[in-house]
């Protein structure tokens, strides 16, 4: 894993399709969140895609901080979506469209 502040994140459609959006509260509490503590300012990025912490990248910039940006390092594409799956599981307010 390789750690700097690069900002050229792009998207993907096919990692996009697997994550559930924040409702409002949510994005709201993330944008407060980025700016009070940095711990929640990492986005993590593969191939220069982010992984699930897209609305988090999102909040950093609309909030004016830096976010800190993980490169994270797969053998193959395939376990950069396990990973994200494995992220998204973890969520409690995961529906179940998203939780298949």
């Amino acid at each position: 894993m390789i750690e700097t502040n690069d900002s050229n994140i792009i998207t993907n459609e096919q990692i996009d399709r697997m994550i559930q959006p924040l409702d409002e509260h949510n994005r709201k509490q993330l944008e407060f969140e980025v700016m009070t503590d940095i711990s929640k300012r990492c986005v993590r990025v593969f191939r220069g895609y982010h992984l699930n912490d897209r609305e988090r990248y999102e909040a950093c910039i609309k909030s004016g901080v830096e976010p800190r940006i993980e490169y994270m390092q797969f053998d193959e594409v395939l376990k950069a979506g396990v990973f994200v799956c494995e992220n998204e599981l973890k969520r409690n307010d995961l529906t179940a469209e998203y939780r298949k």
